[in-house]
Parts: C-alpha cells; sequence; structure tokens
C-alpha cells in the first residue's frame, strides 16, 4: 500500500512539472507526457504540418517530441533570431532529438549544423 501511495504521489509531482514546464513556453498542442505530441505529427508531410500549427498558434508555438521545441515559421521571425541576434543562439546544446529525427549524420544541412563538418 505505501508503495502505491509512494508511486503515485511521484506520478503527481512529475505531472504538475511537467505541465508547468507546457505553460511557460509559446503555445502548442498539448503534450503527453514521455511522448510529447508524436501521435499527432506528421511524419510524411512535416511541411504541412507545421503549417496547419501556425494557423491554429502563430508563428511562434512549441512542438514536444518528446522534449519541447520552439518553432519560427515566420521569415521575420527567423531572421532576426538567426541572423540579428545569432550570437545568442549559437553553440547552443541540442537536445539532439530534432537532429535525430530529421537527419541521418551529423553537421549536415543549414539548420541543424553546428561547427565545421
Amino acid at each position: 500500500m505505501v508503495r502505491i501511495v509512494l508511486i503515485v504521489i511521484i506520478l503527481t509531482i512529475y505531472l504538475i512539472n511537467f505541465y508547468r514546464k507546457a505553460k511557460s513556453l509559446p503555445a502548442g498542442a498539448i503534450p503527453f507526457p514521455i511522448v510529447g505530441n508524436l501521435f499527432t505529427f506528421d511524419f510524411n508531410d512535416i511541411h504541412l504540418w507545421v503549417c496547419d500549427h501556425k494557423k491554429i498558434y502563430g508563428s511562434v508555438f512549441t512542438i514536444w517530441i518528446p522534449e519541447p521545441l520552439v518553432v519560427l515559421a515566420n521569415y521575420d521571425l527567423i531572421n532576426e533570431a538567426l541572423v540579428t541576434n545569432g550570437d545568442h543562439y549559437s553553440g547552443r546544446d541540442v537536445n539532439g532529438f530534432p537532429g535525430k529525427l530529421l537527419l541521418e549524420k551529423v553537421n549536415n544541412g543549414v539548420i541543424m549544423s553546428e561547427g565545421e563538418k
């Protein structure tokens, strides 16, 4: 009985912290714990999925795959983030999930590259 109560308390604390973190980020589809938005993600037509979410949530939204990923879906915002304020965003530790999902090779492409190839 004590183990069950302890498990329920731990799960409750985890869920409270998980959804508190979700509230602190830009709007997006409600994520499920552990899997995020993977069940709603369209792997075949990613660009259409992003366009649909842009219509619903605006130019800045969060997807969870299963870690949070803030998406900029507007040219001006992307330009401001990567060109004007590029020093603030370069060298950040990437949690690895977008790269593993979208690319097979490390440091390949424009968006997911870091350092020299």
